[in-house]
């Protein structure tokens, strides 16, 4: 995932003005560290071993939501020590990566979500992201509660909060570490760099969503750029991954 970021780094030598970069040891450092990290979350398979005493029933739904909670090991917490051990010192903001929360103006995502929502809507219809989402329908929510004596609306509760909050880690990587946290060095530029690894990181997945993510992330990324805080991203990625959710679901029934 460091390839898309440093071949669209390297554009940037075309111009003489920002080649500064490529003698920064900070770069270099952070580039090591930074996917390191992603390299972790994207190998992180520990919570299958945790898992081997369960139940098929247990089993499924637990590996189906923890696909997504195991990020807060991964990823969350990795980020938040190389800023505390390597990055606090240069941070003059303290902007964390992007997690302090005051001054940021929802009101600026409002008018987004809007649009997230009525795009989703008409997104829905088309058939390979209808069939994909939403992703609870492979978890066996329905059993899972059958099994533990509770209506089906608690499974959908624990896996949809699970399922969002994650949203805060990838926030937090790729526009907090790769965007808030490169941006000294790479200037603007840093915001297309980040969007050729979020690509990446939707390969598998239907190639609406590929494309989407690539103009849906770039306009995160130059909110955060320009407001050092990704709470914002947060919100409407969180209400992106719902809707969609929601939209198919409705499709679907």
């Amino acid at each position: 995932m460091a390839f898309p970021f440093l071949v669209i780094c390297s554009f940037s030598l075309l111009n003489k003005g920002s080649r500064d970069w490529i003698k920064s040891k900070e770069f270099w450092i952070k580039i090591v560290i930074a996917f390191l990290i992603i390299g972790t979350e994207r190998s992180f398979f520990l919570h299958k071993e945790w898992a081997q005493s369960l139940d098929t029933t247990d089993w499924k739904f637990y590996i189906g939501t923890m696909a997504w909670g195991r990020t807060f090991l991964s990823t969350f917490v990795l980020s938040l020590l190389f800023y505390w051990l390597y990055e606090r010192k240069r941070d003059h903001k303290k902007a964390w990566f992007g997690l302090r929360m005051d001054n940021t103006n929802y009101k600026l995502y409002l008018g987004l979500i809007i649009l997230v929502f009525g795009g989703i809507y008409l997104a829905s219809y088309i058939s390979e992201l209808s069939s994909y989402y939403p992703r609870y329908q492979y978890v066996g929510g329905a059993e899972f509660a059958a099994k533990h004596g509770f209506d089906e609306w608690v499974s959908v509760l624990i896996y949809e909060l699970v399922y969002g909050l994650s949203f805060i880690n990838v926030e937090l990587f790729f526009r907090g570490v790769l965007v808030i946290g490169f941006a000294r060095i790479l200037g603007p530029h840093v915001v297309l760099a980040m969007i050729g690894s979020y690509v990446f990181l939707h390969f598998g997945k239907p190639i609406t969503e590929c494309i989407s993510s690539a103009i849906g992330g770039y306009v995160i990324g130059i909110l955060a750029f320009y407001s050092e805080r990704i709470w914002g991203g947060v919100v409407l990625h969180v209400s992106l991954a719902w809707s969609m959710d929601l939209f198919a679901w409705m499709q679907n029934n």
